[in-house]
């Protein structure tokens, strides 16, 4: 997939002189002045972007520009015909460093409307630093109006910033063009929608036809997919408990995931929201902020399930072989990827085309990410390859989980074969493995300085990339649910009335 006006890095080719000869033209006397005024106007001023350099935290403590009012002063540029200055973009500063990225302090520090020949690599350059000095000293034979001289003073104090902080500047609209693999995509979805709004039709004005269709007709049919998605009648009464489980676990979810997006783009009134002065400082807040683990809880169910379900379906006489694994690895892999991989397609090739602005750039990442690393989706080994880069280096981040999940699935039989050899050596098994997986993850935690908390910057960030997505670490709670279950059973052996009833619960409905 095509991108442009991505953030530009030190390979970028372009000099700075092409950038310099647009603000020399946008900024001498007698140039027609509503482009300027607009480009001022929409660009932070210095003196703000400092105040906002003097805090920490994540958020915008000064404006960072106005993009659409900035975008406006390209079609006044181009009706006015000047010579270096051909259009205008917006080049936002500190949305991350030097190295290209995220700064850890958060927020940015202000944003330049900018001649569009301007890059990031440009404002980075000793030249142009060079040529703001001289043009704006009292030698300068450019003649500058009064207003061309105050917009490239805040041009060149917020270069300025940028160097004393060490963060770059992002320019551009950053949007993505469509490219083969996305039109493609395009009209298998258009095709799906046919065929289900078809398919629907039918069922309501020509049933017989419907009927004709046969599984084919129900796969497709928008009302019983959507009628049995949410329905919440349930065949039987047990487990019922799970379900109020999944839909606690799943608001605070959102919640959780709603705090860290919006984030990770910047609040604009951070200390409205944000600790110690904002809505979040009371006890309270750690709902919020502790919501990384909710995640535990379809682990905890997901072990419960697996184990219960297969120990319902075991006979006395079925032998755990290889043949019986595979089938039963195919089996899940079979339901749950033709699905994944559609979801995987619309964020990798679908979602960056629908939008566009100064925080668009991060979808240039994702789409690289897949671009790279989409087949260890397909082998569910996502939150290991690539290694120590935690859910924010791997495509479609939140998959981390369908991950783990498939490992820890792929290894219940082996707690099955013990199970049925020996029921104490298994409860054993599984506490030992919690025990040596908790106190790992403590003793790491200790020694690397982790934290969960979602504010506490690089500690965090560190937990990210090697804790929060390891399945040694996760495994835990998968265990609990497995143990749980053991319980379960001993208390209501396979094959007695009472678990003949109740053992139809869909290991994979958690998923």
């Amino acid at each position: 997939m095509e991108h442009h006006g991505g953030p530009s890095r030190a390979s970028d080719t372009d000099t700075h002189l092409s950038c310099a000869q647009a603000l020399a033209d946008v900024a001498r006397e007698h140039r027609p002045s509503n482009a300027l005024v607009i480009m001022q106007d929409s660009s932070t001023k210095s003196s703000q972007a400092i105040l906002a350099n003097r805090e920490l935290g994540l958020g915008y403590p000064a404006k960072i520009g106005d993009f659409d009012e900035c975008s406006a002063a390209s079609p006044i540029l181009h009706a006015a015909g000047l010579s270096a200055a051909k259009g205008a973009h917006m080049c936002v500063l500190g949305l991350i460093n030097i190295f290209g990225l995220p700064r850890t302090e958060g927020g940015a520090l202000g944003g330049l409307c900018l001649p569009s020949e301007c890059s990031a690599s440009n404002l980075r350059s000793e030249g142009l630093k060079k040529f703001l000095d001289e043009t704006l000293s009292s030698e300068s034979k450019i003649p500058l109006s009064e207003l061309g001289k105050q917009y490239l003073v805040n041009v060149r104090d917020t270069i300025r910033l940028g160097a004393a902080t060490q963060a770059d500047f992002t320019c551009g609209s950053h949007a993505f063009s469509v490219d083969t693999t996305a039109a493609v995509v395009i009209i298998i979805t258009a095709l799906l929608l046919v065929v289900v709004t078809i398919t629907t039709v039918m069922e309501y004005w020509m049933p017989n036809m419907f009927q004709g269709l046969g599984r084919f007709g129900t796969a497709f049919s928008a009302r019983r997919n959507l009628n049995r998605l949410f329905n919440t009648r349930r065949r039987n009464k047990e487990f019922r408990c799970l379900d109020g489980l999944r839909a606690m676990s799943m608001g605070w979810v959102i919640l959780g995931h709603e705090l860290a997006f919006e984030a990770s783009i910047g609040y604009i009134n951070p200390f409205a929201i944000l600790p110690p002065t904002g809505a979040l400082k009371g006890w309270l807040a750690q709902i919020l902020f502790s919501s990384r683990y909710a995640v535990d809880t379809f682990f905890f169910i997901s072990g419960f399930l697996v184990f219960h379900s297969v120990m319902q379906r075991l006979t006395k006489g079925t032998e755990i072989t290889a043949r019986w694994v595979l089938g039963y690895a195919a089996h899940r892999w079979i339901r749950l990827t033709p699905t994944y991989m559609f979801c995987i397609l619309l964020w990798w090739k679908i979602a960056p085309l629908l939008g566009s602005g100064p925080m668009w750039f991060h979808w240039r990442g994702y789409a690289e990410l897949c671009d790279n690393f989409w087949w260890t989706n397909i082998l569910y080994i996502n939150n290991l390859v690539p290694f120590g880069y935690g859910e924010n280096g791997t495509c479609f981040f939140h998959g981390w989980y369908l991950a783990n999940d498939m490992q820890f699935y792929l290894l219940t039989p082996l707690f099955i074969v013990a199970y049925r050899r020996s029921v104490k050596w298994t409860v054993a098994l599984c506490t030992f493995i919690i025990t040596v997986s908790t106190t790992s993850a403590f003793l790491v935690a200790k020694s690397e300085h982790w934290s969960a908390a979602d504010l506490d910057g690089a500690a965090v960030g560190a937990y990210d990339r090697e804790g929060y997505i390891m399945p040694y670490f996760r495994i835990p709670a998968y265990l609990i649910g497995t143990l749980l279950a053991i319980t379960w059973l001993s208390i209501h052996p396979p094959g007695s009335q009472r678990t003949h009833a109740i053992g139809q619960a869909d290991p994979n409905a958690v998923v």
